[in-house]
């Protein structure tokens, strides 16, 4: 038999095809057209232009998509293999990166062996260095003292108080402490240290705390309700001993306790007889 291809429809790849079979000997030949259908296997597109990159500054990453479309799948025909997703690192520009000073150096020698001269330490702004358009360091690059060929004392003088310690209670009343340094300057050449403390305390107050309530006491039974034949009296006693405050929580139970009054006494029914006592 021979298969030959009469007609096929590429607009549109849902559509079945008709194909035509023919079979031949010597007694003739047979025609018989069929229709198929065709299944189609999905197939990528071109990717498509990179995303923005995910940062403004730095080291970030960029995406990129393509579509199962080049062509659809149909007809049963399986769908693209692989991924439609692909990301890679994108670099943004530099990040701005403030200025940090360094240690200061060790101070120089005095510039002269006799009478009186200079002598520095300096440090640079390079711990790191500005860089992007950050901050420069703020402040002297160089310190300068007199010196002679026995450099004078310099006595240790306080720094600024540094800021308060948090409160070491949540509420009511706590402890806050704050320090202070022995840098302005430091002592030097044997010089003597800092007077006095460099620590200061103080009591502070935050929010009241809350308060739970608690019953005072029961007051004196009321009077009865009836003189004779059976009556209540009743008691109170006052959430207030303390009152809630500040979120407390309330008292639990009844602020009234009734009791029954002037109910005459009866006898009861008799029990049954005991046994001899001989």
């Amino acid at each position: 038999p021979l298969l030959h291809l009469v007609q096929w429809f590429p607009q549109d790849q849902q559509c079945p095809a008709e194909y035509e079979c023919v079979a031949r000997n010597l007694l003739g030949s047979v025609l018989v057209r069929v229709t198929l259908t065709v299944r189609v296997h999905g197939g990528y597109s071109e990717w498509a232009e990179w995303a923005p990159c995910s940062v403004s500054c730095g080291a970030g990453a960029q995406n990129r998509l393509r579509q199962c479309n080049n062509p659809l799948p149909a007809n049963g025909g399986r769908h693209c293999a692989g991924s439609d997703l692909e990301t890679r690192r994108c670099q943004g520009k530099p990040c701005p990166v403030d200025g940090n000073w360094s240690e200061w150096s060790l101070w120089e020698e005095c510039s002269r062996t006799s009478g009186q001269s200079n002598r520095t330490t300096v440090r640079t702004c390079s711990n790191p260095p500005a860089q992007h358009g950050g901050r420069p360091c703020e402040g002297k690059a160089v310190e300068v003292i007199m010196c002679s060929v026995r450099p004078c004392l310099v006595a240790g003088n306080w720094g600024s108080w540094l800021p308060w310690s948090p409160c070491s209670e949540t509420c009511g009343k706590g402890m806050q402490s704050r320090i202070r340094l022995c840098n302005n300057p430091p002592p030097a050449f044997d010089g003597p240290q800092c007077e006095g403390t460099d620590t200061q305390t103080q009591v502070c107050k935050e929010r009241p705390c809350p308060v739970d309530g608690k019953c005072s006491s029961w007051v004196s039974w009321g009077a009865c309700s009836v003189s004779c034949g059976g009556g209540t009296r009743q008691r109170t006693h006052l959430c207030a001993s303390p009152t809630p405050q500040h979120g407390g929580r309330q008292c639990e139970g009844n602020d009234v306790h009734i009791d029954f009054c002037n109910i005459n006494g009866n006898w009861g029914p008799w029990s049954s007889w005991g046994s001899c006592s001989k």
